[in-house]
């Protein structure tokens, strides 16, 4: 019985640091992704080839920003 408790116990602090993680890391890194814009939209019409490099810009901005 003794052993059972003492093991209970060393299970029961693994779920909190997961759960601390899971909170701390996981969820903050979600939320960082879903506020992240991937695309800028232009103040004024554009065409085709310069909205896709003002994304390509963006969207790299960002994933050196969410690598971090």
């Amino acid at each position: 019985m003794k052993n059972v408790k003492t093991e209970l116990e060393g299970f029961e602090n693994l779920c909190v640091s997961v759960k601390d993680i899971i909170e701390c890391r996981v969820e903050t890194s979600l939320n960082e992704i879903s506020i992240t814009s991937l695309c800028n939209l232009p103040n004024e019409p554009c065409s085709i080839e310069e909205f896709l490099k003002l994304a390509d810009e963006t969207a790299q901005k960002a994933i050196i920003q969410l690598s971090k």
